[in-house]
């Protein structure tokens, strides 16, 4: 869903912000608040004198503590429309630009990314690519936004709701290589897990989804 925020009238952005407050649609991550409510707030924040804060940006990432960077492939995958749908929170925010940080051992995918604004964003200002993680003092108190959130508000602009959920499920590495890898299912609402094609063992214990986890 590519959207040229620069035709834009006020009324538009009006009624896209009123489309992702009105879907109920939540952050990820450790920010879990209403989003139209985050974007709302984060708009207060900077149009402040006094803000405690370093810049006028507003940042994209995982959580920092997020060592598997499961939820990366959300950038990867979808990487036009999820940069799309933060110029679109820059916009609803007033935000002066995008910071977008990547884990610091991910450097195939720093790279990726950094060819794909270049050729795609060249005359466009505002876009910066960093790495390491997010130094959260610097930008607003509202002003950081979770990769999977932008995604799922893509969907919910494009799709009018979110009507299932999509699970990095982490595998056992490769005996030849001993690299994780991740497999995406895509789990209905009102569905388990296991209606859903995923295969338990019968001594399972527990199971993690995020940073919860589940006994039986």
């Amino acid at each position: 869903m590519m959207m040229d925020l620069k035709k834009m009238s006020e009324k538009e952005l009006d009624s896209l912000l009123f489309r992702i407050r009105n879907s109920g649609l939540r952050g990820s991550g450790v920010n879990e608040e209403l989003l139209g409510g985050r974007i709302e707030a984060c708009r207060a924040d900077l149009q402040k004198e006094h803000v405690f804060s370093e810049t006028k940006e507003i940042a994209f990432a995982l959580n920092n503590n997020d060592t598997d960077h499961a939820l990366l492939g959300h950038l990867t995958d979808n990487t036009e429309e999820l940069i799309s749908g933060m110029q679109l929170i820059a916009c609803l925010t007033g935000a002066e630009g995008v910071a977008v940080y990547l884990p610091e051992d991910e450097e195939e995918v720093f790279e990726a990314l950094r060819k794909k604004i270049e050729e795609n964003y060249a005359g466009e200002e505002g876009i910066r690519l960093k790495k390491g993680i997010v130094p959260v003092r610097k930008f607003a108190a509202h002003g950081v936004f979770h990769f999977e959130t932008v995604y799922r508000m893509i969907r919910v602009l494009k799709e009018g709701a979110v009507k299932d959920i999509s699970l990095f499920l982490k595998e056992e590495p490769e005996e030849d290589t001993q690299e994780e890898a991740f497999r995406e299912i895509v789990v209905p609402f009102g569905k388990t897990l296991k209606e859903a094609g995923r295969e338990f063992p019968e001594d399972l214990k527990a199971h993690q989804l995020g940073y919860r986890l589940y006994t039986k």
